[in-house]
């Protein structure tokens, strides 16, 4: 089996433009119901410790495949390539996962695959 890769999701930054949707239909051809990420907005609220939130976050959905085409052509996935703040980020599972200790509002996905139950 080889290196799996990942996508990195710091929300901290996220502004809820879209872009990321945006990239993903335009590189798929697909339309809004069949996304490989949707932006999803959390709040606002007020938290325990008095303070809000309000946060944007892209969640990639069961469509994505990290963007496989482009990839073993060498490209980023297209959320990560167009994303304006750098909120996406694209690589193996270990090197990002070493990068959750720092900081909190993040996220690690890996798609589903064939190999996996």
């Amino acid at each position: 089996m080889g290196v799996e890769h990942a996508l990195l999701i710091d929300y901290e930054y996220c502004l809820g433009c879209s872009e990321c949707e945006t990239a993903c239909m335009t590189a798929h051809g697909r339309g809004p119901d069949s996304l490989g990420v949707k932006v999803a907005k959390l709040g606002p609220w007020k938290t325990g410790d008095g303070s809000w939130q309000y946060d944007f976050v892209p969640i990639p959905t069961d469509w994505c495949d990290l963007c496989k085409v482009r990839v073993e052509k060498g490209n980023r996935p297209a959320c990560v390539r167009h994303c304006p703040y750098g909120v996406i980020t694209y690589g193996t599972v270990d090197e990002l996962a070493s990068l959750l200790k720092v900081k909190s509002k993040m996220l690690l996905f890996t798609p589903r695959s064939a190999d996996r139950p």
